[in-house]
């Protein structure tokens, strides 16, 4: 692609000479440069892009873009150099650009919110696959394009703007349709979602979660409602634009406020246009009805287990149903749904006792999965669970501890990821902090095993016929930081070898 049609809509004034360069690709790494590339300069937390601009043209780049002023920075040869107000915001344009505006050719649903993000994208996913759509997903579990799974690695968010684009071109040659996009707060400020086009945007709940980042709630909100700002944007698609909003959800009213397009409401408590009634669990099974605007009503019997999944399971329906998929297709999905790993996955292996995995980090999902726990034991509720440590958020540890507390028998504090920066027994021990304003007594409602391993082991020697164990925290995560070195983790493998173990120690 030439230099001119790459900076197309970019406002960068650009050569004659310079606008018939061929641009071979676009990095922001100075390690992945290779000749002909662009570089663009992104300034971080922790590592500043620009200063690593000579390496990157040592590596082959033709083009430099960066948001330092060119008279503070050493001379690059005949490597041009261009200045723009935000590298970031550039770098998801170009990248649009670069693959051909994918985005144009697609119907794109964006989906924010603390928790239920992955499932609700899922189910959506899963809906217009039950009526014969081809759709893309793009989660941080991985991307799927039309059944194709592309792993996009370890503890990841919303993928950087140039593989989003990427990722949106392969749907588009693929005959796909929908993208459901998984828009983190991370992903939205970073403009890594900047230049998807969106045509639905819908927000799951808003709580406490990522305050490391975003400082406060108030600028966790602001990020969250980054998403109806690009959905208010004009796409130039012939497609009635919709938000999706939680009523239940305490900043309902600011983020309708934020949404300049259609919106539709959804619920259980407070009025909505898409609400569930009548909501009961038998076996392992949720029945519950949805009432929809016109009067219109459709009976819901769902495997997906939890109030939590009615919340996201309404939500999805408001989606698909606005898309015009027969109510007839929306039950049937709900009968034999996908089920996404490391979300309250139930782990067999013959033990009498009911064992669970799931991805819960933040109070409110902590609480929908112990909810749920709850309904179903017989005995005891055994919890592993644990924060991340670095510089995550620690302010929501004790707070995690509470939730522990009061709504499990035994809970076992140990470790999730940690890093060098801060000793897992400081983790731990904040977390307890927790446990005991709530009441607990070490050794009697709650222990502390660092080691996660150990921690799952004494869980599942510990349980008794009729208990459920709730192990919580990686889920779906494919590796474990240990003293910040990466280590393959498989919770599900790991928790079945335990119970393997102490099976053959019984008999």
């Amino acid at each position: 692609m030439k230099l001119k049609q790459l900076f197309s809509d970019c406002d960068i004034k650009v050569s004659e000479e310079a606008g018939i360069l061929d641009i071979t690709g676009i990095a922001f790494d100075s390690r992945s440069v290779k000749p002909g590339n662009i570089f663009v300069a992104l300034a971080g937390n922790i590592v500043d892009g620009h200063d690593f601009i000579s390496d990157a043209v040592k590596n082959g780049t033709s083009v430099v873009v960066g948001e330092r002023p060119a008279v503070s920075m050493p001379a690059f040869g005949a490597t041009a150099y261009y200045q723009v107000p935000n590298s970031r915001q550039l770098l998801s344009k170009i990248a649009a650009n670069f693959y051909g505006n994918p985005a144009k050719k697609l119907t794109v649903i964006g989906v924010t919110g603390t928790d239920g993000k992955t499932s609700t994208c899922n189910m959506i996913s899963g809906l217009l696959r039950k009526a014969g759509f081809k759709t893309g997903l793009l989660t941080t579990i991985n991307v799927d394009i039309d059944h194709t799974v592309v792993d996009t690695g370890v503890h990841v968010t919303t993928p950087d703007a140039v593989s989003v684009q990427s990722y949106l071109a392969q749907m588009v040659a693929a005959g796909v349709q929908y993208a459901i996009i998984e828009a983190t707060s991370h992903g939205l400020s970073q403009y890594r979602v900047n230049d998807c086009e969106f045509d639905i945007g819908m927000i799951t709940n808003v709580t406490h979660e990522h305050f490391d980042y975003h400082k406060d709630f108030n600028s966790y909100r602001e990020a969250k409602s980054l998403l109806f700002r690009l959905l208010n944007r004009e796409s130039g698609k012939d497609f009635q634009k919709y938000a999706i909003l939680n009523a239940d959800d305490p900043s309902y009213d600011f983020f309708k406020d934020q949404a300049c397009v259609v919106s539709y409401s959804y619920g259980i408590k407070n009025s909505a246009d898409f609400f569930a009634s009548n909501i009961v669990c038998v076996d392992d099974h949720y029945l519950f009805t949805v009432n929809m605007p016109g009067g219109k009503k459709i009976e819901i019997k769902s495997k997906l287990m939890g109030i939590h999944n009615v919340y996201n399971a309404l939500a999805a329906i408001a989606v698909t149903y606005l898309q015009n998929i027969p109510t007839q297709s929306i039950k049937d999905y709900f009968l034999n749904p996908d089920i996404l790993p490391g979300r309250f996955e139930e782990i067999v292996s013959g033990q009498p006792f009911r064992v669970f995995v799931d991805y819960a980090h933040t109070e409110n999902a902590l609480q929908n999965v112990l909810d749920l726990a709850n309904q179903i034991k017989k005995g005891r509720l055994i919890l592993v669970f644990g924060l991340s440590g670095g510089l995550r958020d620690k302010s929501k540890r004790p707070g995690l501890g509470r939730i522990a507390e009061l709504n499990s028998d035994l809970a076992i504090i140990t470790a999730v990821d940690w890093y060098p920066s801060e000793p897992v027994t400081e983790i731990i021990d904040q977390i307890a902090e927790g446990c005991i304003a709530a009441g607990g007594e070490e050794k009697r409602t709650f222990v502390k095993i660092p080691d996660r391993e150990q921690a799952i082991a004494y869980a599942i020697q510990t349980a008794k016929s009729g208990d459920v164990v709730v192990i919580a925290g990686k889920g779906h995560e494919t590796s474990l930081s240990i003293n910040g070195v990466e280590y393959p983790w498989n919770e599900v493998e790991v928790t079945k070898s335990k119970i393997r173990k102490f099976a053959q120690n019984d008999q």
